[in-house]
């Protein structure tokens, strides 16, 4: 989901959506959300990526979803829900990790969904130069604001050099994708892998 909104603040502040919807499953973290936005056309609502709203029904001309769907329990119906709040031609845009096996059954998902594949990359590599050079700040960061009795699980989380997370990357053992999946008929098949707003954030 949208978490504490942070994401979707800045894709409404500088890519200027007409309108933007912050989803999150998490009450919590939507009234942080929402006690954070100033952007008169972001709000923020709380709810289920797997269940949206029966109103959202050809909605969106657009659904952003950042790391967030390794955590949902059925990501065929995801995808269901997001293909039926989608207007025609309307586009899911979609990145995240997997490991090789939760990547094949996401191929899988992704194939049946009924969604067209517009653009796949797998940003492993570019991901993996991301986390080395920013790892010293971060270890920074952790030491000055982590309990040590954190460290581990925060070193992890952070995927900062040593962690089993970043050694996964680099062996490509744990994979960063992204998609743009349309709602429409199957784009040329030169443009589907190739390198390349958002209204909805489930």
């Amino acid at each position: 989901g949208c978490g504490r909104g942070g994401g979707a603040r800045y894709v409404a502040t500088h890519l200027k959506p007409r309108s933007m919807i912050g989803l999150d499953f998490s009450e919590e973290n939507i009234e942080l959300a929402k006690k954070h936005s100033t952007a008169a056309h972001l709000s923020f609502q709380q709810g289920d990526a797997e269940a949206l709203p029966a109103e959202w029904t050809g909605k969106f001309d657009a659904v952003l979803n950042v790391e967030s769907s390794h955590c949902y329990g059925d990501i065929d119906k995801f995808l269901s829900e997001v293909k039926r709040v989608l207007k025609k031609d309307g586009v899911l845009l979609f990145t995240d990790l997997r490991g090789t096996e939760k990547f094949r059954e996401l191929e899988e998902s992704v194939a049946a969904s009924g969604l067209a594949v517009d653009v796949f990359e797998d940003v492993t590599d570019n991901v993996v130069a991301s986390l080395e050079r920013e790892s010293e700040k971060k270890e920074l960061f952790l030491k000055s604001h982590t309990p040590w009795w954190m460290h581990f699980i925060a070193r992890e989380f952070m995927a900062v050099e040593g962690s089993k997370v970043l050694d996964s990357f680099r062996k490509h053992t744990l994979r960063y994708v992204r998609y743009v999946l349309r709602n429409g008929p199957a784009a040329d098949a030169s443009a589907s892998s190739s390198s390349s707003m958002p209204a909805g954030h489930p």
